[in-house]
């Protein structure tokens, strides 16, 4: 009801109700929209404070909002404490005229007769502190009922009885001693800061303050801040393992160019070692190829075995040559055979004659299996002759 519009149970004339009505008519106002709060109240408390908000969605025709009477809880204390119970009653001694009276002496204006007409000429706001009303809670009985679940807002202890406990009989004790900060995650207490909370400026409190910018000194490192891959290696998001995210191969792995420099010194690097090539990266499989495909710093790791020099390619290598790691499929002029007792002669190998002197005509050499000769004689009396190709029989 539009409080500035009604008598309040005291008599009104006819005379006048009929000129508030040809006022309406003759203006074209709409008198029914309420302006302020003091439209709205009805000069009780217990059964909601009323106020003028026409976009509420729960106004009435006159645009008037009723409130809860009880201020909750969570309006005397620091945050919300859902276990303890709710209001188990609102009393209220002054009504209505004695609002008003209370009200208009605050303002400092005249008290209202019984006769005077109960609107904002009396008074023009009417607050909660000019009821005479009070409201009556459960209390808590148990210490978890108070407990708001955060650090920083306090250790909260049911005690009714002490002098700070507010209308749950709920109390709280400070989590940090007066200068100290409070930071919630972690939860501790942080002492009075003896260097620049923050001087680089980049919004961030420097580690030694609580805070968690991990170069205070530049106001490009910062928490939040995007990683960048850059050769001076800034840890420009305070995260070591966050090193940038060049992939110009696209095989979605960055980098190893992209490196952050950790507080030990070391480098924290990406772990594409060729990122100018898809195929290569830490989940490809080794090939025997002479490449590192799977960046684990080891070309061909494991695929290769030890090849001799064969340069005559008879498929026997030379026992003298040092053996060189090489993939099965680049093995054209090395043998896997350390055998041959001249590697200048592809007819000479392992069970190969050669005539051994001129003046003992059966005398000959045998190439032996492991690539060095042997005295051998031709049987029967029979003479060594050599062949074109360098090799010797017996006739």
């Amino acid at each position: 009801m539009m409080h500035r519009y009604r008598p309040s149970g005291f008599a009104v004339s006819s005379s006048l109700i009929l000129s508030l009505a040809l006022f309406v008519f003759a203006t074209g106002c709409d008198r029914d929209l309420c302006e302020r709060d003091i439209d709205c109240q009805d000069g009780l408390y217990c059964n909601g404070f009323e106020m003028c908000d026409p976009g509420s969605p729960v106004a009435d025709e006159h645009g008037c909002a009723r409130g809860i009477p009880c201020p909750t809880i969570s309006d005397s204390f620091p945050s919300s404490v859902p276990k303890v119970p709710g209001i188990l009653e609102c009393v209220e001694k002054n009504l209505e005229f004695g609002v008003y009276t209370t009200c208009a002496k605050r303002e400092g204006k005249p008290k209202p007769s019984p006769e005077t007409f109960l609107d904002s000429n009396v008074c023009r706001e009417i607050r909660r502190t000019d009821f005479d009303a009070s409201c009556r809670y459960e209390t808590c009985t148990q210490n978890r009922e108070c407990d708001d679940g955060l650090f920083c807002t306090g250790e909260e202890v049911c005690d009714p009885r002490h002098e700070r406990a507010n209308a749950a009989g709920c109390v709280v004790i400070a989590s940090c001693p007066a200068g100290f900060r409070c930071n919630e995650r972690p939860q501790h207490c942080i002492a009075p800061c003896a260097v620049p909370e923050d001087a680089d400026g980049d919004g961030s409190l420097a580690i030694a303050c609580g805070g968690d910018d991990c170069d205070d000194s530049d106001k490009r490192v910062h928490p939040g801040n995007a990683e960048v891959c850059d050769s001076a290696h800034l840890d420009e998001d305070c995260n070591p393992e966050t090193v940038g995210d060049r992939d110009q191969d696209n095989d979605q792995f960055v980098s190893q160019g992209c490196c952050n420099t950790g507080k030990d010194g070391n480098l924290k690097c990406g772990r594409d070692c060729n990122d100018l090539n898809a195929s290569v990266h830490p989940a490809a499989s080794e090939v025997c190829n002479g490449v590192d495909d799977n960046c684990d710093g080891v070309a061909d790791d494991g695929l290769t075995a030890l090849y001799f020099v064969d340069a005559d390619g008879d498929g026997h290598g030379d026992p003298i040559a040092k053996p060189v790691p090489r993939c099965p499929q680049s093995s054209v002029g090395f043998s896997l055979l350390a055998n041959d007792c001249n590697d200048d002669n592809p007819a000479i190998q392992p069970g190969s004659l050669i005539c051994a002197n001129p003046q003992l005509p059966g005398d000959l050499l045998l190439c032996k299996d492991d690539g060095t000769w042997t005295p051998a004689k031709c049987s029967n009396q029979r003479f060594c002759v050599a062949q074109p190709n360098g090799t010797g029989i017996c006739l």
